[in-house]
């Protein structure tokens, strides 16, 4: 399971990966196993919405039949990742889209300069 902070992961996007996937058009960025999970951190700034909506985008090479792809965010209140939504549906190669909420208690979520810390992994099959 990936590490239970907001801290930014190791292999970071270049220019180039954050033009690719700024929007919903099939452009994607390979992200690599570390051989027990893949992880993906994203980080968006709060604009004072009472609400939070995050969705992601994408594909695994391995199903979410066999090991679900879990979206999350970061509680900064309790130290916690919280899971918003999953997919344990889509197939191999497929494109699909994982949505989440925050409905309540927005404020335990972004830190002092309002930046909200989600993440979408996945275990690798055992």
């Amino acid at each position: 399971m990936p590490v239970n902070n907001d801290t930014d992961l190791t292999t970071a996007f270049s220019e180039q990966d954050y033009i690719d996937v700024a929007d919903d058009d099939d452009v994607r960025v390979d992200q690599a196993t570390n051989g027990n999970f893949s992880a993906f951190m994203f980080k968006d700034k709060h604009l004072g919405e009472a609400t939070v909506s995050v969705s992601w985008n994408g594909q695994s090479t391995l199903a979410p039949t066999i090991s679900p792809v879990i979206l999350q965010v970061f509680n900064r209140t309790s130290s916690l990742w919280e899971t918003l939504a999953s997919n344990s549906i889509a197939g191999a190669n497929t494109d699909f889209t994982v949505v989440g909420e925050i409905l309540t208690s927005v404020e335990d979520y972004f830190d002092a300069e309002f930046w909200v810390s989600c993440r979408v992994y996945q275990e690798a099959a055992e």
